[in-house]
Protein backbone atom coordinates (compact mmCIF):
# COMPACT_ATOMS: atom_id res chain seq x y z
CA UNK A 1 0.00 0.00 0.00
CA UNK A 2 1.43 3.57 -0.74
CA UNK A 3 1.97 6.14 1.51
CA UNK A 4 0.05 9.51 1.58
CA UNK A 5 3.30 10.89 1.28
CA UNK A 6 4.50 9.39 -1.92
CA UNK A 7 5.36 11.59 -4.84
CA UNK A 8 3.01 9.61 -6.76
CA UNK A 9 -0.07 10.23 -4.92
CA UNK A 10 0.34 14.52 -5.20
CA UNK A 11 -1.68 14.26 -8.36
CA UNK A 12 1.11 16.38 -9.43
CA UNK A 13 1.81 16.09 -13.46
CA UNK A 14 5.06 17.61 -13.90
CA UNK A 15 5.03 18.59 -17.59
CA UNK A 16 8.51 17.34 -19.09
CA UNK A 17 10.59 19.61 -21.65
CA UNK A 18 11.32 18.17 -24.71
CA UNK A 19 14.91 17.80 -25.25
CA UNK A 20 16.39 18.76 -28.73
CA UNK A 21 16.30 16.84 -31.82
CA UNK A 22 19.88 16.36 -33.15
CA UNK A 23 20.10 18.15 -36.13
CA UNK A 24 19.75 15.05 -39.00
CA UNK A 25 16.49 14.58 -37.57
CA UNK A 26 15.19 17.43 -39.67
CA UNK A 27 13.87 16.65 -43.39
CA UNK A 28 14.39 20.26 -44.76
CA UNK A 29 16.88 18.98 -47.50
CA UNK A 30 16.15 19.31 -51.00
CA UNK A 31 16.67 15.17 -51.68
CA UNK A 32 14.02 14.70 -48.91
CA UNK A 33 11.61 16.94 -50.35
CA UNK A 34 11.90 16.01 -54.05
CA UNK A 35 12.02 12.45 -52.43
CA UNK A 36 8.63 13.37 -51.27
CA UNK A 37 7.31 15.27 -54.09
CA UNK A 38 6.93 18.19 -51.08
CA UNK A 39 8.46 22.26 -51.46
CA UNK A 40 8.38 23.58 -48.15
CA UNK A 41 7.20 27.05 -48.02
CA UNK A 42 7.66 27.71 -44.34
CA UNK A 43 10.22 26.33 -41.52
CA UNK A 44 10.06 25.95 -37.57
CA UNK A 45 12.83 28.15 -36.27
CA UNK A 46 14.99 24.46 -35.23
CA UNK A 47 14.39 23.42 -39.13
CA UNK A 48 15.57 27.18 -40.67
CA UNK A 49 18.42 26.90 -38.43
CA UNK A 50 19.15 24.00 -40.22
CA UNK A 51 18.66 24.89 -43.54
CA UNK A 52 20.96 28.34 -42.98
CA UNK A 53 23.69 26.16 -41.37
CA UNK A 54 23.67 28.37 -37.83
CA UNK A 55 21.87 27.09 -34.22
CA UNK A 56 18.71 28.28 -33.47
CA UNK A 57 19.92 31.32 -31.19
CA UNK A 58 21.32 33.01 -34.11
CA UNK A 59 17.93 32.61 -36.03
CA UNK A 60 16.20 33.91 -33.41
CA UNK A 61 18.67 36.66 -33.09
CA UNK A 62 18.00 37.48 -36.58
CA UNK A 63 13.84 36.95 -35.77
CA UNK A 64 14.53 39.74 -32.53
CA UNK A 65 16.67 42.43 -34.89
CA UNK A 66 14.29 42.30 -37.89
CA UNK A 67 16.21 40.64 -40.57
CA UNK A 68 14.70 37.94 -40.61
CA UNK A 69 10.14 37.98 -41.49
CA UNK A 70 8.59 35.40 -39.52
CA UNK A 71 4.89 34.45 -38.79
CA UNK A 72 3.22 33.11 -35.50
CA UNK A 73 0.97 30.26 -35.55
CA UNK A 74 -1.97 30.14 -32.70
CA UNK A 75 -0.44 28.00 -30.97
CA UNK A 76 2.70 30.33 -30.34
CA UNK A 77 4.70 28.52 -32.80
CA UNK A 78 7.30 31.03 -34.84
CA UNK A 79 6.98 29.81 -38.90
CA UNK A 80 9.85 31.24 -40.98
CA UNK A 81 8.37 31.67 -44.62
CA UNK A 82 10.89 30.68 -46.96
CA UNK A 83 11.00 33.64 -48.87
CA UNK A 84 11.48 35.35 -45.90
CA UNK A 85 15.20 33.32 -45.97
CA UNK A 86 15.82 33.66 -49.51
CA UNK A 87 15.42 37.31 -48.72
CA UNK A 88 17.96 37.37 -46.12
CA UNK A 89 20.33 35.34 -48.04
CA UNK A 90 20.27 37.66 -51.15
CA UNK A 91 20.57 40.59 -48.71
CA UNK A 92 17.23 42.17 -48.78
CA UNK A 93 16.38 43.37 -44.87
CA UNK A 94 12.90 42.21 -43.36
Amino acid sequence: MRSSHSPQSTGVNKRRRKSALPITDFSVTPEVTAKHGIQRLAFKVAQAAVALGVDRGAVYDLIKTGRLRYQRLAGGTIIIPKSALDDYLNGFAA
